[in-house]
């Protein structure tokens, strides 16, 4: 799901609590690395007698499969082509990621393979490409997202309506309420923005 308008980091901050799930976010930029999503070899930092030099860190998004928590991809446009297509099998309906930068497993000699968490969500966030510095995610990751645009000149009943329909959460009552939050808050910018004019 892509989020797009102010207070996009809040609503998933929100909704992270109302499912009880952890969030975990990544801020994306030009120098995003496929390591800053799932993890690299890194120097071991307290050494036991048979233990190697260097040993492996799960990154964000392993963590979030893992625990199956609600993984914020903040401002996913900034990162390079080459860094998002990594993200391709998790955005599929198996949701598996293969840490083939892991190397072997020393149990199996198997490459790991993270199955998500049934309860694992990705959202992701972006301003639109005609903002200074800011380009379009390729046609085909854009197809992986269900896309929710909204303009600043939808009503209020409108916006509740998209966003009771998407949310992802089993009752009901947990969307509308969800909603009549996020819709509070789109009203109170809108009225900050109308003032500060």
């Amino acid at each position: 799901m892509f989020i797009f308008s102010c207070g996009k980091t809040t609503i998933c901050e929100i909704l992270s609590q109302i499912n009880k799930q952890k969030l975990f976010t990544i801020n994306c930029h030009t120098t995003s690395e496929s390591a800053d999503f799932i993890g690299s070899i890194r120097p071991v930092r307290h050494h036991d007698e048979n233990q190697g030099l260097f040993e492996w860190q799960d990154g964000v998004l392993v963590c979030s499969m893992k625990e199956g928590g609600l993984f914020l991809i903040d401002e996913i446009s900034l990162a390079d082509d080459s860094v998002l297509e990594r993200l391709n099998s998790v955005l599929e309906p198996e949701k598996e990621l293969v840490l083939a930068e892991k190397g072997y497993n020393n149990d199996d000699q198997h490459i790991d393979i993270i199955k998500a968490h049934e309860k694992f969500r990705l959202i992701a966030t972006m301003n639109p490409g005609g903002d200074f510095g800011k380009k379009e995610l390729s046609p085909a990751l854009r197809n992986r997202f269900t896309e929710i645009w909204c303009t600043p000149s939808e009503s209020i009943e409108d916006l509740y309506s998209i966003i009771t329909h998407n949310l992802i959460l089993n009752e009901q009552n947990q969307r509308e309420e969800c909603a009549k939050m996020m819709c509070d808050f789109i009203q109170y910018l809108r009225s900050v923005s109308t003032t500060k004019r």
